[in-house]
């Protein structure tokens, strides 16, 4: 490898570390880089094709983890939109790290949605979007519903207990909130 592409590397993991991002390789020659690096166990590869140090990445919490990679995704694909429990971490509400994988993903209408083992892939109906951090996410009453009604009870009450001591809701407004619409 050539020097230049050591340096482009090594800039390349810095500016994206500082930027609370994983590295993206610009070109086959980095590509390579960071797969070799990966290899001798410097860097992890927490996603295809998204890299980072391995010193760096053992230091975060789970959460911080999965922000990094949502972060990152969220600049490459900006029209994803995360919802449930990842829409979750971004809006800081308490989600258990065995709800943070796989990374749930929506589009909005219609059209194809194939998940991997790392993105649960689904459709919404059109709703509400915020942008916190430069990821697309649901707003945080439709993520606090959505998640209590797909999380096994524990994660869910743990996401209903932090989204009423962040929001300053009552009881009875989250409630509300999680009644099924009713056909009238």
């Amino acid at each position: 490898m050539g020097e230049e592409t050591r340096r482009s590397c090594d800039a390349n993991l810095e500016v994206s570390e500082n930027r609370g991002l994983c590295a993206v390789p610009k070109s086959d020659a980095e590509l390579n880089r960071f797969s070799y690096l990966k290899g001798k166990g410097e860097l992890v590869s927490p996603y295809p094709g998204l890299f980072a140090s391995a010193d760096v990445w053992e230091r975060l919490l789970p959460s911080q983890r999965a922000r990094r990679v949502m972060r990152t995704l969220g600049r490459i694909h900006a029209d994803w939109l995360f919802v449930g429990p990842s829409a979750a971490i971004v809006h800081d509400l308490a989600i258990p790290p065995s709800a943070m994988w796989p990374l749930c993903i929506a589009k909005v209408g219609s059209g194809t949605c194939k998940g991997t083992s790392l993105t649960r892939r689904t459709r919404v109906q059109a709703c509400e979007v915020v942008v916190l951090d430069g990821m697309r996410v649901t707003t945080i009453d439709q993520t606090a519903v959505d998640c209590m009604r797909q999380l096994p009870f524990a994660a869910a009450l743990s996401v209903a207990d932090s989204y009423l001591r962040t929001t300053n809701q009552t009881r009875e407004c989250l409630e509300e909130l999680v009644k099924p619409a009713r056909m009238g």
